[in-house]
């Protein structure tokens, strides 16, 4: 990341909490374990060391809302059609969820060209959603 960042600030989130979704009875053991054994507090930190020596700054942004806000007009009117798509209800928006939050935090400490408003050069997602055949609308009732 240090060597990529070519003197950016480098954001970077805390997984705060991703550890206890998981818990003991839901099937997921083996998911549990590689959560249990996942360091993120050295990764961070090993980062964090490897930055510095490079001189480029670290931030830790909040991270609240990131995801559910369109980073197009800043609204929280928005819903996720699927985990992964993010549609905002006022301007009509509809994108990818990850790289929306990530933006949104891009923008929470840079008024750069990340600031609200500004037209991102993404492809913006078209949702389409396939007939299954098992519906009522495809077997014609």
């Amino acid at each position: 990341i240090a060597e990529i960042s070519n003197g950016c600030a480098v954001a970077i989130g805390y997984p705060k909490g991703i550890k206890y979704g998981n818990y003991r009875g839901n099937g997921k053991r083996k998911l549990r374990r590689l959560m249990a054994r996942w360091t993120y507090g050295r990764i961070i930190r090993y980062t964090q060391e490897e930055c510095a020596e490079r001189g480029i700054e670290v931030v830790t942004p909040d991270e609240r809302w990131s995801s559910m806000t369109c980073h197009r007009c800043g609204s929280r009117n928005t819903e996720r059609l699927r985990q992964s798509i993010i549609h905002c209800y006022d301007c009509g928006l509809t994108y990818n969820a990850d790289f929306n939050a990530a933006v949104n935090i891009g923008s929470s400490f840079s008024a750069g060209p990340w600031s609200r408003g500004v037209q991102l050069n993404h492809p913006e997602l078209r949702v389409i959603r396939p007939e299954r055949s098992g519906s009522a609308e495809a077997a014609g009732l």
